[in-house]
Formats: C-alpha cells, sequence, structure tokens
C-alpha cells in the first residue's frame, strides 16, 4: 500500500519524517532519519526502484519548505548526507549494485537542489515578493517532468500570495493548478469516466487566459515514450490527481476570487464545478454549488464596491540593478498603494545592496544614455499607468475594464501643445499568478492639439455616461465629474477648447472629421 498505490499515506508519512530530520534535537534527529533510510530501502525492495520514494520525498520537503516548517535547512541537508552516506556504505558491503547506487544518490541529490532553491527564497521573501515568485514559478518549471513536485510548488505560491493578501493571483494558482489536473484526466487517467470529464481548457481560460500558454504535462515526452504507461503513470503519486482534487482546487479559487471582489470570474468557476457535478450524478454538492451560485449574483446585482487594482511602471538602469539592469515591469498593487508607497517597496528590495536613499536616482520617463548612468547608483523610472483600450467602445464594468489587461497606457505633454501617449504591452494579460509582468513591446503615439481636446471631452463623455449607467448613480461622483469637466484645474475647459478649434476665423484649419458638428 506505501509504495504501489496512489494514496497520500506514504506523502504525510514522509513529510513528518523529514520535519523530525530538520530537529535540531540530537537524540530525536538520528530516529527520523534512520525511518527515512529504511522507508527508502523498502520502496526499493518492493518495487525495484526508489521512484515512489523520490516523488513523495521531493512534493514533502516542497511543502515543509512552502510552509516554513524547516527552520534550518542546514540540518536537514546534514541528514540527508548522512541517510545516503549510511545507504552507500551498506550498499557497497552488501554488494549492491551500482545501479541501485546511482538511482539513490539521484534520488536524494533532488531533494538537496530544492534545499539550495528555499535558501534563495529565504534571502529574499521578506523584501521582494516579485522576487519570490518569480523563484517559486522558475522551480515549478524545473519540474515538468516530474508533476507532483511542480503542482507543489504552484500551491507554495498560492500560499504566499494569500500570505500578502493578493488573492487574484492566489486564485489563478489554483485555476492553473486545475488546469494541469484536468490534462491529466482526460489524458493520462486509466479511468474511461476520467477521460470523458466535459471540460476544457477553454473552460480555465475564460477565468484566466494564460492558462493555455502554459507549459503543459510532459511538455518533452516524445511518441515512443507514450507507450509505456505505467511509467507515465509512476509519475502521479499524489491523490490529488483526481476529479475530487479538481472540485476541491476549484471550490479554493471561487472562494479567493470573492474575496477579491471578482464575481464574475468566481460565476465562471462555479458553472465548471456544475457541469463536474451534472456529469458525476452528484446532486447534492450541485444543490450546494447553485447556492453559491446564485449567492454570487445577487452580490453582482447589488453594485458591490469592487477593489480596483493600481498599476505601476518600473524601469531599471545601471549594473547595480544585475539581471533587472535594462529591463521594464508593470507592477499590479492594491487600491490603497500611493506612488509614495510604491516608490518606497521598490527601493526596499535593494536592502543590503546600498547605503542609502542617496543612492538611488529617479529619472525622467525618457530615453536613457548609458553613458550618463553613475555605476554606484540604481537610476530607477517610475509612474502610474492606466489600462489601454483599443477602443473608445464603452466597457459594461469596472470589472471589464480591469480585468485581462495586458496594454497599458502612459500619457506625458509633448513639445507645449500636442500629447505623447507611451502603450506599454506585457507578456501575460493581468491578472496572472504574479503580480509583476515584463513589458515586451512599447509603441509612441503623438497627438495633435486638436487630437488631444478631442480625447479629453470624449474621456469626460465616457466617465459621465459610466456613472449614470449604474443602477445607483453615485451623487458624489457624478458632481466631481461634471464640475472637473466645466471647471477644470489642470488643463482648460470647454469654452477654451470651442474658442481655440471652433471660432469661425479658425475652424477651416481643422480636419473636417475633428470639428463636424
Amino acid at each position: 500500500m506505501l509504495f504501489k498505490d496512489q494514496n497520500n499515506i506514504c506523502l504525510n508519512l514522509t513529510k513528518d519524517v523529514l520535519k523530525h530530520c530538520s530537529n535540531p534535537d540530537n537524540a530525536l534527529r538520528p530516529k527520523a532519519c534512520a525511518i527515512f533510510y529504511l522507508l527508502l530501502d523498502q520502496n526499493y525492495k518492493i518495487t525495484g526502484d526508489y521512484e515512489k520514494m523520490a516523488v513523495v520525498s521531493s512534493v514533502a520537503l516542497s511543502e515543509l519548505l512552502g510552509k516554513n516548517v524547516i527552520a534550518d535547512s542546514r540540518v536537514l541537508s546534514n541528514s540527508l548526507d548522512s541517510v545516503r552516506d549510511y545507504a552507500l556504505e551498506k550498499l557497497k558491503k552488501e554488494g549492491g549494485g551500482e545501479k541501485q547506487a546511482e538511482a539513490l544518490t539521484r534520488t536524494l541529490k533532488k531533494n538537496s537542489a530544492l534545499l539550495q532553491y528555499n535558501q534563495t527564497i529565504s534571502e529574499v521573501s521578506s523584501i521582494d515578493p516579485e522576487l519570490t515568485t518569480d523563484l517559486y514559478e522558475k522551480i515549478s518549471n524545473a519540474y515538468l517532468e516530474a508533476p507532483d513536485t511542480r503542482v507543489q510548488w504552484i500551491e507554495n505560491m498560492a500560499s504566499y500570495h494569500i500570505s500578502h493578501k493578493n488573492y487574484v493571483e492566489a486564485a489563478l494558482c489554483k485555476i492553473h493548478h486545475a488546469e494541469l489536473i484536468r490534462e491529466y484526466l482526460q489524458t493520462y487517467s486509466p479511468s474511461a469516466q476520467d477521460k470523458n470529464l466535459p471540460i476544457s481548457t477553454s473552460h480555465f481560460a475564460s477565468i484566466s487566459p494564460s492558462v493555455g500558454k502554459e507549459p503543459p504535462l510532459f511538455p518533452n515526452l516524445t511518441e515512443s515514450d507514450t507507450g509505456d504507461d505505467d511509467e507515465i503513470s509512476s509519475r502521479f503519486q499524489l491523490a490529488s490527481w483526481s476529479v475530487m482534487g479538481l472540485v476541491e482546487l476549484l471550490v479554493a479559487a471561487g472562494k479567493w476570487l470573492r474575496e477579491a471582489t471578482c464575481y464574475e470570474s468566481a460565476l465562471e468557476v462555479y458553472s465548471i464545478l456544475e457541469i463536474i457535478f451534472k456529469y458525476t450524478n452528484n446532486y447534492t454538492e450541485l444543490l450546494k454549488i447553485l447556492d453559491v451560485y446564485r449567492e454570487c449574483v445577487s452580490t453582482l446585482l447589488q453594485e458591490p464596491a469592487r477593489l480596483i487594482p493600481k498599476y505601476f511602471r518600473v524601469s531599471y538602469f545601471g549594473k547595480k540593478c544585475g539581471d533587472l539592469n535594462k529591463r521594464g515591469f508593470i507592477y499590479r498593487v492594491g487600491p490603497g498603494m500611493s506612488l509614495h508607497a510604491f516608490t518606497a517597496a521598490i527601493k526596499g528590495t535593494f536592502k543590503g545592496q546600498v547605503k542609502g536613499d542617496s543612492d538611488f536616482v529617479i529619472m525622467p520617463n525618457k530615453a536613457v544614455e548609458d553613458e550618463g548612468l553613475d555605476p554606484e547608483k540604481i537610476h530607477l523610472q517610475i509612474g502610474g499607468i492606466t489600462v489601454y483600450h483599443h477602443t473608445d467602445a464603452p466597457t459594461s464594468s469596472e470589472f471589464v475594464q480591469n480585468h485581462f489587461c495586458d496594454q497599458f497606457l502612459f500619457e506625458m505633454s509633448h513639445q507645449k501643445t500636442q500629447k505623447k501617449k507611451l502603450i506599454y504591452t506585457v507578456e501575460r494579460p493581468f491578472p496572472y499568478v504574479k503580480t509583476r509582468l515584463e513589458i515586451v513591446k512599447m509603441d509612441e503615439m503623438i497627438l495633435s492639439p486638436i487630437e488631444a481636446a478631442i480625447e479629453n471631452v470624449n474621456d469626460r463623455v465616457k466617465a459621465i455616461r459610466t456613472e449614470l449607467s449604474a443602477a445607483a448613480p453615485r451623487m458624489n461622483t457624478i458632481q466631481q465629474i461634471l464640475q472637473g469637466s466645466v471647471v477644470p484645474m489642470v488643463n482648460e475647459g470647454p469654452l477654451k477648447i470651442c474658442a481655440d478649434f471652433l471660432a469661425p476665423e479658425v475652424i477651416d484649419q481643422f480636419d473636417p472629421t475633428h470639428v463636424a458638428t
């Protein structure tokens, strides 16, 4: 049962044993090491390999590291070295084969690699959340051929997001994990019922468009490998590779999406659960999920307050920025984050590399020449940006305006009377499993004075229409929009626009499409 069946018994036992292998108590730790050795030894005697323990020890260790249960990874590393040395010495005395020794060394080496990853994470997790999630993603993708370990690091990332109240990102980690389970059920599961489960990638893409762009299970699998069903099935040791595991992930995703006020996405999750419960004839759970669905719709009809994110662009310059040098990113942050607080947070990620605030240079938003940079300072461009929409068509809700966004706009004056628009495109749409995405493209647009004026008027009209179309228009908001439109504090108002562009003596100077009545 421990080494042949697909269950979590061996995983839970290994998890407890490894936890005690990291215990500084010199009386307890050797006993835990002895039990871990016995598990390895019995695995080989029963199955002729270490595959089960290789998988469950990696997953168990990944979970312990993700939950910060291992206080001192050096103690655990020494324990694993002791187990390896003892096992190899015993094999040598008993005349064990060279292949067995290599397999044992390979199994324990994977655990040592995870400890090294964790050491890197522990150095940055408290000061650089974005780099931490980058590392989680990197580790997960390093185990594309070991799906149990891969999904455990996705779960670790979800837990990290929850601890930082990044509920949307946590939910999307669950969705990406769920998509991998769907792929397993329909491609590798021995059950015919699982293979016919009536859901597809498109169902999950309605919640996270990036799902279809992520690496599938076994992206490097060749045609010659597909015939070895036993070898492939041995890589799926966790009980969570099941319809029940899929349901648990979707329920968790729905919970965190509602916590983030993303009710529309939560409804998509509950629609998938409805399909699953109908297919499995689980009408008790179907009734429960329909109640949750109705509750979610009722909340939407009340037009609840939304947690609308803010976006900032950061570009890094200078040798002291390391791998970030000459790279730009878009950051998705909470609605209460100010530019001042965000700038302080970015500076904080360089803790230990700088002496003080004087080591930073905040630069204007223009082209940067390497020759003019002080090599002893960190140069940053930081600015607030807005979501860029391709058309002027009014969007249906705040949710639509701030969901599935991969382009962002920064505006600035240009030659006094013109406007420059910089449009940044990122590698994936927000929201994503990470709160920072790299800029992969930048487009520039220059608006003439009349085009800039037309855009300002259109923006005001759009804002007024959006507020008036709400089920319960907010009078204070409408008053602020109208006051800002008629008596603006920064740009000159509609009377000045009419005088400059619509006066009889100047109107013929402009493109008829710009001044049509």
